[in-house]
């Protein structure tokens, strides 16, 4: 974060000591209220001002606030967002091996908001295919009811409705039909990159150690 200028720590001492300035300050917050783009390009030009950050938001140049999962959508990923999907990663792989260590085995759900975005799921699929953990389809399955994927929602957002989540549950118990091994203990574990790496204005870099202890010069994680 940037230092606050002195009139910003004035203010900010103004109201800590004066009722009324902090009434006054409220007041004038509700009847002119920021401008959120603004906002957001501000202090994103602020931080790229910053030595440890103008790297990682080089080529980044967004003219108004963004929405987040709108970047995702796209087929190509801003460098800013690439770290992200090695987060991914590392969040299943301790998923895969929790499972693992538990004597279980792991699937995953993917929900119609994630597929209705072709280069989400396509990621997400390519991960998971890494770790061997397979991915269910939510919307083929509500498809296949001959329903509509906007039948699985609130008419306004995007959280399942009841029919979604019994749509949910009935497509994860047909494969578990399909697919009865799922409920068996699985009967060996696959090798997990752990990282061993510092992170450098969110970049990890390093090197990665497998469970059996091998370390090697990179890792999907670190790299």
């Amino acid at each position: 974060r940037t230092r606050p200028s002195w009139a910003a720590r004035a203010m900010e001492e103004a109201v800590d000591r004066s009722w009324l300035v902090a009434w006054l300050r409220e007041k004038k917050k509700a009847l002119f209220p920021p401008d959120p783009d603004h906002t957001f390009i501000r202090d994103l030009e602020a931080l790229r001002r910053q030595p440890d950050h103008a790297a990682l938001l080089e080529g980044w140049r967004p003219t108004t606030r963004p929405i987040l999962r709108k970047i995702f959508r796209r087929r190509e990923l801003p460098s800013l967002f690439e770290d992200s999907l090695q987060y991914t990663r590392f969040a299943l792989e301790q998923f895969r091996q929790r499972a693992d260590r538990d004597g279980a085995n792991l699937v995953i759900l993917a929900s119609y908001t994630v597929k209705s975005h072709g280069p989400m799921i396509e990621r997400l699929s390519q991960i998971a295919a890494t770790l061997d953990i397979p991915v269910i389809d939510h919307v083929d399955y509500i498809l296949r009811q001959g329903a509509r994927l906007g039948d699985a929602r609130w008419p306004h957002d995007y959280h399942w409705n009841p029919a979604g989540h019994r749509w949910a549950a009935e497509a994860l118990l047909e494969y578990i039909e399909e697919h009865p091994a799922t409920c068996d203990r699985p009967t060996g574990a696959v090798t997990l990159l752990e990282p061993t790496a510092v992170f450098d204005s969110g970049r990890a870099r390093g090197s990665c150690r497998s469970a059996t202890g091998t370390t090697s010069a990179e890792g999907a994680v670190c790299r």
